[in-house]
C-alpha cells in the first residue's frame, strides 16, 4: 500500500528542531525530504548530542540526556531524510536550490526574514519560479513586527514569553524546569499540520501557499484555555487563586533555593539558564555557545570589565570556571530591573517571564496576528481571542 505523501518532495533548509521535526513528520508519511545543510557548520543540531558535553568547534552544548555513543536526538528529529550541503550565500548555491525548488512540492525553512531575503529564497520569488509550491515557514515571534527578526528558541519564545512558567508556578516554588525541544514539537506538528492543509487545497485549486507558524503563537495556543480566561474577565489567574500564608510562601522560597542552587553548581553553562531580577521576575539567557556571546552579554548589561577577567570568561565550558561566572553574573540581575528589551535589541538571545495581562496588553504582542476578533453569540460582546497557531497565505491566480 502507497504511504500518504508518496511522491511529495520537500526540501528542508531548517535546523535544530521544530522546522526539522515538521520535515520529519512529512517524510514519515513518506515524503522525499531533502535536508539541506551548511558545508562547513552543518547543522547545529548534530553537535546537541546529549551526553556528548560541549563541542570543540563551538556548535553548542550537549549532556543533556543520557550517554549514548549512537546520536539518538539527530536521528530522532531527522529520520527517513536525504541530506546534502549547500552555501546559500553564494549564487552557486541559490541556483542549485532553485533547480530543487522548481520540481519540488513543499518548502520548509526556519531561516528569519531577513535571512530570506538575503537569500532570496521569499515566498514571493519562489512562488514565481512554482506557483505549485507549498512554502511552510517557521519563525520565533512571527513574520511581522519589531520582534520578526528576533533570535529564538522554543523556550525563550513558546515558554517564557507565552506565560507557560507564570501559569505553571505556585507562590514560593516556582516552575521547576524545561526539557530539549518541548515546545519545538508542538510546533512542528502545526506546521505539518499547515503544510498537510495546503496541498490539500492545492488538490482542488492547482495552486499553493505560505503557510506561516511562530513559536510564541504556538505557545499562546497552549495555553488558550487560561488566555481565553484572561481575556474575557481581565484577570490573570494570581487575581483570583486562593494565596497561601505569607510565612508559608517564605519557607517554600528556601527551600526550592537551595534545590536549584544544588543544580547550578553543576550546570555547565552560565549563559543557559535563569537569574532572578530585582523586580522579582525571571529572565532566562539561552546562548549554548558561550565562548562566542559572553562579552557581548557583558557590553548589554553595562559590564564592560567582566570581559577583561580571565577566570570568569567560561572557556569551554568548565565547571571551574562556569561556577564563578555565575555567581558574578546573577549581580547585575539582582540589582536592577528585567533588562530582557535590551538585552533583544542587541540580538542577545534572552526572554523573561510574563504573567498573562502582561503579556496581552504589551505592545510587542500587539502587532502579531494571532489573536482575531469574535463576537461572543451568547453574550454579543466583542472580544479578542486566540483562534490559531499557524496561518496561511494563498497565492493570488
Amino acid at each position: 500500500m502507497a504511504m500518504a505523501l508518496e511522491g511529495i518532495k520537500v526540501v528542508d533548509v531548517s535546523q535544530v528542531a521544530a522546522a526539522p521535526m515538521a520535515a520529519r513528520h512529512l517524510a514519515d508519511f513518506g515524503a522525499d525530504v531533502v535536508h539541506i545543510e551548511h558545508p562547513q557548520r552543518g547543522d547545529s543540531w548534530r553537535f546537541y548530542q546529549a551526553g556528548q558535553g560541549f563541542n570543540p568547534a563551538g556548535h553548542g552544548a550537549g549532556g543533556y540526556g543520557v550517554a549514548s555513543d549512537i546520536n539518538y536526538n539527530w536521528e530522532n528529529f531527522n529520520r527517513n531524510k536525504r541530506s546534502m550541503t549547500l552555501d546559500l550565500s553564494q549564487e552557486g548555491g541559490q541556483q542549485v536550490i532553485y533547480k530543487l525548488l522548481e520540481k519540488a512540492d513543499v518548502f520548509v525553512s526556519n531561516l528569519r526574514p531577513f535571512e530570506m531575503e538575503e537569500y532570496k529564497l521569499e515566498y514571493d520569488t519562489l512562488c514565481q519560479l512554482n506557483p505549485r509550491l507549498i512554502y511552510g515557514s517557521l519563525t520565533g515571534y512571527g513574520r511581522k513586527g519589531p520582534d520578526r527578526n528576533a533570535p529564538a528558541y522554543d523556550i525563550t519564545s513558546l515558554w517564557v514569553r507565552s506565560g507557560i512558567p507564570h501559569m505553571l508556578s505556585l507562590p514560593g516554588v516556582p516552575c521547576s524546569g524545561f526539557r530539549a525541544a518541548f515546545g519545538d514539537n508542538v510546533a512542528a506538528l502545526a506546521l505539518a499540520y499547515g503544510v498537510m492543509t495546503a496541498l490539500f487545497v492545492r488538490e482542488r485549486t492547482g495552486v499553493g501557499q505560505e503557510v506561516d507558524v511562530a513559536l510564541l503563537h504556538a505557545g499562546l495556543y497552549q495555553l488558550s484555555f487560561d488566555i481565553a480566561g484572561a481575556l474575557v474577565s481581565g484577570q490573570d489567574y494570581l487575581d483570583w487563586i486562593e494565596m497561601p500564608p505569607p510565612e508559608m510562601v517564605a519557607e517554600a522560597e528556601v527551600a526550592t533555593r537551595r534545590i536549584r542552587d544544588f543544580y547550578k553548581r553543576s550546570a555547565p553553562n552560565p549563559l543557559a539558564m535563569a537569574y532572578r531580577t530585582k523586580d522579582d521576575r525571571l529572565i532566562l539567557l539561552m546562548a549554548l555557545q558561550p565562548d562566542r556571546y559572553w562579552s557581548q552579554l557583558c557590553r548589554a548589561i553595562e559590564g564592560k570589565t567582566w570581559s577583561m577577567i580571565p577566570d570568569l570568561v567560561p572557556l569551554r565550558l568548565e565547571p571551574k570556571t562556569a561556577l564563578p561566572c555565575t555567581t558574578f553574573s546573577m549581580r547585575p540581575f539582582s540589582a536592577e530591573p528585567s533588562k530582557s528589551g535590551k538585552l533583544a535589541s542587541r540580538g542577545y538571545l534572552s526572554a523573561c517571564t510574563r504573567t498573562l495581562l502582561r503579556l496581552l496588553m504589551t505592545p510587542r504582542r500587539g502587532r502579531m496576528t494571532s489573536l482575531r476578533p469574535m463576537t461572543i453569540l451568547s453574550t454579543g460582546v466583542l472580544r479578542r481571542w486566540l483562534i490559531r497557531s499557524s496561518s496561511a497565505r494563498p497565492r493570488r491566480r
